[in-house]
């Protein structure tokens, strides 16, 4: 956080950059669906969230700018919707959180306020997701209150943290532990929390997963890691599990209505057919390459979870939807903006370059690269050093309150042509 705050500073010392806060663009689908006397839905970010903001139309700033370019991340939580029980379900139960509002919650976000969880009768956490929005999560639950009292956690978090009786958090993921998401240094951290155990990945899963990264130095220190185990001084402990795919959230027996156990579906690992040859370079980013796949087997089985966190990733959403002469090519099923290559396709003559950053892993957020721009309808593309001018940054926030870990370089500045 600090860091992103020290980058803005430097970029901002630009005599070209201009910054322009409390500023909303666009209409967002999610704005719809809540009012300032009713509270968020926990999968979206409503209108609440900035009451105070100018709200202006998408389609009013595009004849003052050569270039846009859209990086408003993603607001809202991949839904798992035909898992019953979850909170996109039709059926919802208590204690079950997208990690999207459970991560807002603790940073303060004014949206989730009314979200607090009962920590006080949760001993068992399972989080669905192998990324690093999951190992911050179960730092989260699984580290003292009191060693957290020196951080910008709200007051209001913290009182909550210093009730729970959590006692076991496990990262649960449908792949391999050659498949996981997370980076080494977020995993080296958990396993590091003096007061919390790990007893390490089952050998023949780590010795699977050796033969799928051959020449992967990073997922080898990952697996390396993975098969150390830990002693915490506490009674804490944090697990990893594989190959598992939640089919329900079933409720407890105790309290009808929240989450008591979930069903999950055992997967097997389908390994990809030999890569093609190399894409060209200008191809590069465009075509997929060739994953391993969770094929299911049919078998199930059940674990006891008091509470359960969904973090299967983010998606984005449309901007500009019935502005009159605007419309943003979006991908509603897959929740992004329709692009190639980082440039976003052109509709009704009207194209602007995207580096919409939400379907970039998280180990590459400080590499992300906006790989070209495409000029606006009726505007040429100029190309020259001395056309740079300006560029202005418009933000609903204030960058105080961003949460973020990709860094602005000061060799790519943003600029407007």
């Amino acid at each position: 956080m600090q860091n992103c705050q020290h980058k803005f500073d430097e970029l901002a010392h630009d005599p070209r950059f201009t910054f322009l806060g409390n500023i909303s663009i666009g209409t967002q689908p999610s704005s719809t669906l809540s009012t300032p006397s009713s509270p968020s839905p926990l999968t979206t970010l409503s209108s609440y969230t900035y009451p105070d903001a100018l709200h202006l139309p998408l389609s009013s700033i595009r004849t003052h700018y050569n270039t846009i370019l859209l990086t408003y991340g993603a607001s809202l939580s991949n839904p798992l919707s035909s898992v019953s029980g979850s909170t996109s379900s039709t059926n919802p139960l208590k204690g079950v959180f997208p990690a999207l509002a459970f991560v807002s919650w603790y940073n303060g976000h004014p949206a989730f306020s009314h979200l607090p969880p009962n920590l006080e009768d949760v001993e068992d956490v399972s989080i669905i997701g192998h990324g690093n929005v999951a190992l911050d999560v179960a730092r989260i639950l699984l580290k003292s209150a009191s060693s957290l009292a020196h951080t910008d956690l709200p007051e209001s978090v913290l009182e909550v943290l210093s009730r729970s009786k959590v006692k076991r958090v496990t990262a649960v993921g449908r792949r391999g532990p050659g498949q996981v998401a997370f980076t080494p240094k977020e995993f080296r951290e958990m396993i590091n929390l003096p007061d919390v155990s790990f007893s390490g990945v089952d050998p023949g899963l780590v010795e699977q997963a050796k033969g799928m990264v051959e020449g992967d130095r990073m997922r080898k220190r990952l697996l390396g890691l993975m098969e150390k185990t830990t002693s915490g001084a506490g009674t804490k402990e944090f697990r990893l599990d594989f190959l598992k795919s939640p089919t329900a959230f079933v409720p407890s027996t105790e309290q009808p209505g929240r989450v008591g156990e979930v069903e999950w579906e055992i997967n097997d690992l389908l390994a990809p057919p030999p890569a093609p040859p190399d894409p060209p370079a200008s191809q590069d980013q465009s075509i997929p390459k060739p994953a391993v796949v969770a094929r299911p087997t049919g078998k199930r089985v059940s674990t006891k979870a008091d509470m359960m966190i969904e973090s299967v990733g983010y998606r984005s959403e449309p901007l500009g939807m019935g502005e009159e002469g605007w419309e943003l090519p979006f991908d509603i099923g897959r929740g992004r903006v329709r692009n190639v290559g980082g440039r976003v396709v052109e509709e009704g003559g009207i194209a602007v370059s995207s580096c919409l950053p939400k379907y970039l892993n998280e180990l590459a957020l400080t590499e992300s690269r906006c790989r070209g721009c495409t000029p606006l309808a009726g505007q040429p593309e100029v190309q020259s050093e001395s056309s740079r001018r300006r560029c202005t940054m418009l933000t609903p926030s204030h960058p105080s309150s961003w949460k973020t870990t990709s860094p602005l370089h000061p060799q790519r500045p943003l600029r407007r042509r």
